[in-house]
């Protein structure tokens, strides 16, 4: 076996001349062997490869699971703050309106969570914003049509006055008892009128308060909240969107009130703020 040798005859298919090659039979084995653990060491690699590219996809999936999470739990976070910011101002709200304040309470919290921005204020309006200007509010007429801010549509800031008629009493805040100051404006009018939205936003709030009568509560993105009482009829329901001027109820002379008119306030978050520091008059 050490001396023998096999021969290898090469024959072209065309016309040719044949070509004989001679290898021992140890060289012609050895080469059957590098062959054989080339061809097993390619598959190795193959499938390591394989393997790698799997896992290399697999941690790829992961990160963005990951990073989705991290999105979705951040999400929660904040609709978890702002939820508890809105159980706080619901709270507000039933120590503004008195202990006989009866109404539907907010049946889908997180809904409404989800669509108020608190932390986004478009903008300080007036830094004394809670002082009584002493204003004669008897001559005083507003309209809806005077009030077309135009750079806080978009803000969702209370930017109209709600109804037409001439301000019965203005904002009054008494420091040494809060309690007793008037938060708002008292729009006299027509019977009947319709009461519209003072910016867009999201209706968090109707139903009846012995104070206020029909009372409308709407919460804007901008982090401002607008109240409309004393309405003769409601004319939106609980978690609906409307846009600013979209109309909300009918003036009316519900609940404590001794004449047709709409009780309008305007709230940054916890706090009251003088209409007239936001809508201009004629």
């Amino acid at each position: 076996m050490k001396g023998r040798k096999v021969s290898i005859l090469i024959v072209p298919d065309s016309e040719g001349t044949p070509h004989t090659f001679k290898l021992s039979v140890f060289v012609l084995r050895t080469l059957l062997v590098l062959a054989s653990l080339s061809a097993v060491l390619f598959v190795i690699m193959a499938v390591t490869w394989m393997g790698l590219v799997k896992k290399s996809n697999l941690t790829e999936h992961l990160a963005r699971e990951n990073e989705t999470y991290r999105v979705e739990y951040q999400r929660v976070a904040e609709l978890e703050t702002r939820l508890n910011y809105l159980q706080q101002f619901e709270q507000q709200i039933r120590r503004v309106l008195g202990t006989e304040f009866s109404s539907n309470p907010i049946d889908d919290p997180v809904t409404v969570a989800a669509f108020i921005n608190a932390d986004t204020l478009a903008g300080r309006i007036s830094s004394d914003r809670y002082g009584y200007k002493g204003r004669t509010a008897a001559i005083q007429t507003v309209s809806p049509s005077s009030a077309s801010i135009d750079i806080y549509k978009g803000l969702e800031i209370p930017s109209m006055w709600p109804v037409e008629g001439f301000i019965s009493r203005g904002f009054e805040w008494n420091p040494v008892a809060p309690t007793r100051s008037h938060t708002g404006v008292d729009i006299a009018g027509k019977e009947g009128a319709v009461v519209r939205a003072a910016a867009g936003g999201i209706v968090i709030w109707t139903g009846w308060s012995a104070r206020f009568g029909n009372l409308v509560v709407l919460a804007h993105q901008s982090g401002y909240f607008s109240f409309y009482g004393h309405n003769q009829v409601i004319l939106v329901s609980q978690r609906q969107h409307v846009d600013r001027g979209m109309p909300l109820a009918l003036l009316g002379n519900t609940g404590y009130s001794s004449a047709p008119h709409l009780h309008f306030e305007i709230w940054l978050k916890d706090q009251p703020v003088d209409p007239f520091d936001l809508l201009p008059i004629d």
